[in-house]
């Protein structure tokens, strides 16, 4: 009983201490900016429903961008189509993601470097790695939504010079064909062939299209 009472009176004498003590207790401070990594990583993986929770926080202008050459290079439409909405800006390329709203140079984390198969350096669109990437779908959006098809990279492509020059899918084919893969591999490369023409010949339209109509 008499070490119960002890033990009892010693955490009233450390309770009294800590209330007694005039420093102030720390507060949870609450989170001033949304989880970066978790938006770009969210659009990396289509993950809507994600992205438009943390859109109801303050998102940076680049961070969308960002986010959005995520979701082209990997195809997703939905992503796509909601970043655009949210103001991601179609036209930024490579590297003006790695610059803040004020145009001075910042150090982003190497998650918001897009993806391997870019260098900030190579200054592409969105447009460029979709058509790069053979997402026939993804580049229709970009285009609707004012993607410019003239514009060039830091070697002088444009969009349509990816679809047209860098088949990868083509190669590809080539490739499997004279290993004699399965008709069913050979179906699905056929398929990923078609898709990066007629993205070649979307953007050839397009192109002369906005070509005749200037003034």
């Amino acid at each position: 009983m008499k070490k119960t009472l002890f033990i009892s009176f010693g955490i009233m004498l450390n309770c009294q201490a800590f209330a007694d003590d005039n420093s102030p207790i720390p507060k949870p401070q609450p989170e001033t900016a949304p989880p970066i990594k978790l938006f770009i990583d969210a659009a990396r993986d289509g993950q809507v429903e994600v992205l438009e929770k943390l859109l109801t926080e303050k998102i940076e202008a680049n961070i969308k961008n960002t986010a959005l050459m995520q979701a082209v290079i990997n195809g997703h439409t939905n992503t796509v189509q909601l970043l655009i909405a949210a103001g991601a800006d179609v036209n930024v390329d490579t590297t003006v993601l790695q610059n803040d709203s004020d145009g001075e140079k910042i150090i982003l984390p190497p998650y918001l470097i897009t993806a391997p198969v870019l260098e900030a350096q190579d200054a592409r669109t969105s447009l460029m790695v979709a058509a790069q990437e053979g997402h026939v779908e993804v580049v229709k959006m970009l285009l609707a939504a004012g993607a410019a098809p003239h514009a060039k990279d830091s070697r002088g492509k444009t969009a349509y010079d990816y679809a047209k020059d860098d088949n990868i899918p083509m190669r590809q084919l080539r490739a499997m064909q004279k290993l004699s893969a399965s008709p069913e591999i050979l179906a699905r490369q056929q398929k990923a062939v078609k898709n990066w023409n007629d993205i070649a010949i979307l953007l050839e339209i397009v192109m002369k299209t906005s070509q005749e109509n200037q003034p």
